[in-house]
């Protein structure tokens, strides 16, 4: 198939390749591309050009066109090219809205009754300090559109987190309280009848290490969460949307001591997960996304397969400018690399790099 993949980040380029080393013909438009990543099919349009963009999909005869982001911009363009009966794969416009917002997340776990914590937000310093008071430690106190967040464990602590958070203008906070256990991500692809799970991930900051998969996340509870949490977020996403039920889309859940509650959903994976999700998938990723497209996965897949390795993508100021391994995000330096086990991993990264 002829492929034409358009972002704004890496991720349009990680995927391009992945999809080119499954044997398409993969275009890749993206406003700009750093010197590390090598990739000899790259357009470069303007997105409101969109006339200019549909002749060169009618040209090369492109089958389906992927966007790896969306905001209103690539939207307007995805919308364009639909009129123009041109294959779409993108986030679900719904979705998008959900994601868009803090409070739109909350409001939509609580709307379908999505297991969450205890969680209010504030506009002001003095009935954020008067909840504090009272409040079950940890908490975790979120400033913005989750541009900026810490978990505290006291009084004293937190109220000084409040304040510098109003202080440096944030129009508003969420505290979370009961915030003990472990953050787990998990991902999923729809197409409106059925779900599978493509990836998982755990974000170890003590370490600095990206995981996947999670090796704390029983089959069991993993089952569970699926069978209780997920399916339902997935039913009243496609409730929401009336077309482009296809979509992957992402959950970060909170997992204590068996128990996962639902901290916030995403419209895609996350840009320094996108590896480790798509390198553990035994199925071509394309195979998947048609799939979706056609509303076929439950036809097409009986399971999804995934590759008996443990990988870690690391952040590293190991800097050489020509070296295969290093990708670049926000003009920070990662690297991926796979293994048999995780405790192997573990031992190459702590001797071979230096880390932040």
């Amino acid at each position: 198939m002829n492929f034409l993949v358009i972002g704004k980040t890496p991720k349009a380029y990680f995927l391009s390749s992945k999809l080119a080393q499954e044997g398409h013909l993969v275009y890749l438009c993206i406003e700009k591309l750093d010197k590390n990543y090598k990739y000899d099919k790259v357009i470069f349009y303007d997105y409101s050009n969109q006339i200019e963009i549909l002749k060169f999909v009618l040209k090369k005869e492109i089958n389906l066109v992927i966007f790896t982001e969306n905001d209103n911009e690539l939207y307007e363009l995805g919308d364009f090219l639909k009129i123009n009966e041109v294959n779409v794969y993108r986030v679900q416009k719904e979705l998008m809205k959900i994601c868009s917002d803090l409070y739109n997340q909350k409001t939509f776990f609580e709307e379908f009754q999505i297991p969450i914590l205890n969680g209010v937000f504030f506009e002001k310093e003095a009935p954020a300090f008067s909840f504090l008071k009272k409040g079950n430690y940890p908490v975790k106190i979120t400033a913005g559109n989750d541009e900026q967040s810490f978990v505290t464990s006291g009084f004293l602590n937190s109220k000084k987190c409040v304040i510098d958070m109003f202080n440096a203008q944030y129009k508003n906070i969420l505290i979370e309280e009961n915030y003990s256990g472990k953050e787990v991500f998990l991902y999923f692809i729809n197409d409106g009848v059925s779900l599978y799970l493509i990836g998982e991930v755990y974000e170890d900051l003590n370490e600095n290490q990206i995981i996947s998969p999670v090796p704390f996340l029983e089959e069991t509870l993993k089952e569970k969460i699926i069978n209780n949490i997920i399916i339902k977020i997935a039913q009243a996403l496609n409730d929401l949307c009336d077309s482009e039920h296809a979509c992957i889309f992402g959950v970060k859940l909170l997992i204590n001591d068996g128990k996962a509650y639902v901290l916030r959903i995403f419209e895609d994976i996350c840009q320094t997960h996108f590896l480790n999700v798509i390198n553990l998938l035994n199925e071509k990723l394309s195979d998947l996304i048609i799939s979706s497209c056609n509303c076929s996965l439950s036809d097409d897949f009986c399971e999804i397969k995934f590759k008996n390795k443990f990988t870690i993508t690391y952040k590293s100021n190991y800097n050489q400018p020509d070296d295969e391994m290093i990708f670049k995000i926000d003009n920070k330096n990662y690297i991926n690399i796979e293994g048999s086990t995780l405790a192997w991993l573990k031992s190459f990264v702590k001797e071979n790099l230096v880390r932040y």
